[in-house]
């Protein structure tokens, strides 16, 4: 009996390490790679669908970071997307007195004028029927009928395209300022006053439907109705030249910028 003790075999089991299962961590690390790429992959595809306005606002952002750190965004818009963002209240800086209208910017206006026609081909042809008068008390910008050249289709009251472009140039000249305007327009005679156009309007009508038209072109180029104190027609009450009552040169339309009225 206690021999056959002794032969029994003696069996060892040993357990191999195997992976974990469904109770392993590993697929966890795999899907959290994977998510992270494809969050990648989508951010680039988002980035580069922006337009580039877009594009330059984010740039902006990252390159800016130090402004963050004050509790300032570095922009007005964080990122600058189509939206509008919140206004902040700012106190407005006053008004400089180089921004009002006085002989000095007066001048300074009838500079650029001039420059603004020797620059443009367009205009240059145009000189003669711009003139530009300044007093102690105003500045006049005078557009007429001169030299053959006629600021409006016939007897209307619509302006040519060389006589647009001439006065929209004028008031993004004067946006630079503040100065208000009143806007006159005159007509030749023609026998008797307030007589009859050619096209059966009236002289007092028709010099009427001109100052309006010049305000909608200086409207246009950037001289909003704030800015303007009067438009008025005066028909042939005031001639410039006398000695010819019908002589084109009569027929004109002229921006006044009285000194010192500056919008509030």
């Amino acid at each position: 009996m206690a021999d056959d003790k002794k032969k029994q075999p003696i069996i060892i089991k040993k357990r191999k390490g195997g992976h974990g299962g469904a109770h392993g961590g590993a697929w966890k690390i795999a899907l959290a790679d994977m998510m992270t790429a494809m969050m990648a992959f989508f951010l680039v595809m988002w980035i580069i669908g922006m337009d580039v306005q877009t594009k330059q606002g984010i740039a902006e952002y990252f390159q800016n970071m130090s402004a963050r750190a004050t509790h300032e965004p570095a922009s007005p818009n964080v990122i600058k997307m189509r939206g509008s963002p919140p206004v902040r209240p700012r106190n407005k800086p006053p008004v400089p007195r180089d921004a009002n209208m006085d002989e000095q910017n007066a001048k300074i206006v009838q500079s650029q004028i001039d420059s603004l026609i020797s620059s443009t081909p367009q205009l240059e042809r145009m000189r003669s029927s711009i003139d530009v008068q300044i007093s102690e008390t105003e500045m006049r910008i005078e557009l007429s009928d001169s030299g053959g050249n006629s600021l409006f289709v016939g007897e209307s009251a619509q302006l040519k395209p060389d006589a647009r472009r001439l006065v929209e140039g004028v008031a993004a000249i004067m946006r630079r300022n503040r100065a208000k305007v009143e806007i006159e327009g005159h007509s030749e005679s023609r026998g008797q006053t307030g007589g009859a156009g050619g096209n059966g309007q009236s002289l007092w009508e028709t010099s009427t439907a001109r100052a309006v038209a010049v305000r909608g072109a200086l409207a246009d180029g950037g001289i909003g109705d704030e800015r303007i104190l009067m438009v008025k027609g005066m028909g042939d009450t005031q001639l410039k030249v006398k000695e010819d009552p019908a002589n084109e040169a009569n027929r004109r339309v002229v921006i006044v910028a009285p000194f010192d009225l500056a919008s509030d």
